[in-house]
C-alpha cells in the first residue's frame, strides 16, 4: 500500500538522522576524552578535566564530611566508641585518606561516566565506590569491635554511598560544564 512506503520512509529518515546525531555524540565524546588528530580538545583541557574533577569531589566532599563528623561523632560515633575515640584527629591518616579517596571517585565514577556521557553513570559508579569503601570499614569494625553497632554499620554505609554518589554527580556536571564552555 502506498501509505505505508511513506511511512517506512518516514520511519527510516528519522532512525537515519537519530543514528547520525548519536554518531556525531560519540564523535564528540571520543574527541573530548582521547583528544582526535583534529586536535578539537587538547590535552591541556584534558589535564583540566581530570583536575577540575578531583578538585570538585576533594572540595564537596570535605565540606560533606566535616558537616557529617561535626553533627554525628558526638550522636553516632561517641556512644559506641566511647573512650576508643581520640579527642585530637591523627592529621597524616586522614589527609592519606582524604586527599586519595577522591582520587578513586574520579578514575572509577567520573571519567568512566563523562566517557559515557551520562551523569547516571557517575552516580551510580560513585553510590557503589562509596558504599565498597566505606562497608570495608564498618562491617571490619562490626566484625572485630565488641560495642560496633549494625546500626552504625548500615547508617555510616549508606552515608558513604550517598556522599559518593551525589560528589561523583557533582565533578560530572563541573567537567561537563567546562567542556561546554
Amino acid at each position: 500500500h502506498p501509505c505505508h512506503r511513506q511511512g517506512d520512509a518516514a520511519f527510516e529518515l528519522s532512525s537515519q538522522r537519530h543514528i547520525e546525531r548519536r554518531a556525531h555524540a560519540a564523535r564528540l565524546s571520543v574527541a573530548f576524552l582521547t583528544r582526535d588528530a583534529d586536535h578539537r580538545i587538547g590535552p591541556k583541557d584534558k589535564a583540566m578535566s581530570h583536575l577540575l574533577a578531583y578538585l570538585t569531589v576533594l572540595i564537596s566532599f570535605g565540606i560533606f564530611e566535616a558537616i557529617w563528623l561535626s553533627q554525628m561523632a558526638i550522636a553516632l560515633y561517641r556512644p559506641i566508641l566511647g573512650d576508643m575515640m581520640i579527642e585530637q584527629v591523627r592529621i597524616i591518616p586522614a589527609a592519606v585518606f582524604y586527599l586519595s579517596f577522591p582520587i578513586g571517585l574520579v578514575v572509577f565514577a567520573v571519567m568512566p561516566a563523562l566517557r559515557d556521557e551520562s551523569v547516571w553513570a557517575a552516580f551510580g559508579s560513585g553510590m557503589l565506590l562509596g558504599a565498597l569503601c566505606y562497608a570495608t570499614y564498618d562491617l571490619t569494625n562490626y566484625a572485630t569491635l565488641k560495642t560496633w553497632t549494625l546500626q552504625v554499620t548500615l547508617i555510616d554505609i549508606a552515608y558513604g554511598a550517598i556522599v559518593s554518589a551525589t560528589c561523583s554527580s557533582l565533578a560530572y556536571w563541573v567537567v561537563q560544564a567546562y567542556a561546554a564552555r
